[in-house]
C-alpha cells in the first residue's frame, strides 16, 4: 500500500511541475457519491436475496491533467470517497419471514489514471464535452456498520453495531462524461458524472464475495 501511495504522489508532483512542459493544469473536484454493493456467494447466517439500496455519500479529490493535446489528455487523480450501502435481505435461519437490515459506511482513498477525450466535433463556444475511462485502486480506510435482525412473525428485533465486511483494498475501473465550461472565469470550470466498479472482493471477513459500485456527480475547477 505504501509503495502505491508513494509512487502515485511522485507521478502527481512530477506532472504538476511546469518544467515537465506536459501540464495542462491542476485542479480540485467534489460532489455526491451514490454507492451500493453486490453480494454473491453469501456465507453470513443464512442471509438470502439481498436488496441493497444506494447510499448517499461524498467525494473530494485533487488531480493533474497532462499530455495536453487538442483532443486528448491524461488525468492523474487522488480522491477521498465515502461509500457504502443500505438495505435488507431475508433471514430464514432463525425464523420464516425474518429480515436482516444493514447499513454500512466505508471510507476509501482512491487513485486513478485515465485518458480524457475531448469531443471537439460537438463543442460550441464555451461548452466542451468530454469522455473518460480508466483503472482505479482504492485503499480501504475504515468502516462503520449497523445491523438489525427483525423476526417479523414474533415482532422482536435485535440491533448490533459493528463491521460485517472488514473491508480491504480493491482494484477497479471508472468511466464517465463531463462538460468543461470556459469563458465564465479565468480558469476552466467543469461538471462530470461517472460510474465506478470494483473488481476485487473487498470482504476480508469472508461473509460474501463483495464488490463496491457507485455513481458520482462532481463539480470542479482546472487551474
Amino acid at each position: 500500500m505504501s509503495r502505491v501511495l508513494i509512487s502515485f504522489c511522485v507521478v502527481l508532483m512530477y506532472f504538476s511541475n511546469g518544467e515537465a512542459q506536459l501540464l495542462r493544469g491542476v485542479g480540485f473536484k467534489a460532489g455526491v457519491d451514490l454507492s451500493t454493493q453486490e453480494w454473491e456467494q453469501i456465507n453470513y447466517f443464512g442471509v438470502q436475496n439481498p436488496d441493497w439500496d444506494f447510499r448517499t455519500g461524498f467525494s473530494v479529490g485533487l488531480f493533474s491533467e497532462v499530455f495536453n493535446h487538442e483532443l486528448l489528455s491524461a488525468v492523474v487523480q487522488i480522491s477521498y470517497n465515502r461509500k457504502g450501502f443500505r438495505g435488507e435481505a431475508s433471514f430464514p435461519l432463525f425464523d420464516e419471514g425474518a429480515v436482516f437490515r444493514h447499513e454500512s459506511k466505508m471510507e476509501y482513498l482512491t487513485f486513478a489514471i485515465y485518458p480524457k477525450l475531448r469531443m471537439k466535433a460537438i463543442s460550441s463556444g464555451g461548452f466542451n464535452p468530454y469522455l473518460f475511462a480508466g483503472p482505479s485502486y482504492g485503499i480501504f480506510l475504515s468502516e462503520k456498520g449497523s445491523q438489525l435482525f427483525d423476526e417479523v412473525p414474533r415482532g422482536s428485533s435485535k440491533k448490533i453495531s459493528g463491521s460485517v465486511i472488514e473491508g480491504r483494498n480493491a482494484w477497479g475501473a471508472l468511466m464517465g462524461a463531463g462538460v468543461e465550461l470556459t469563458g465564465l472565469a479565468a480558469d476552466i470550470l467543469f461538471v462530470e458524472i461517472s460510474y465506478s466498479q470494483d473488481f476485487s472482493n473487498i470482504s476480508r471477513s469472508g461473509v460474501a464475495d463483495i464488490h463496491n459500485k457507485s455513481i458520482e456527480l462532481k463539480m470542479g475547477i482546472l487551474y
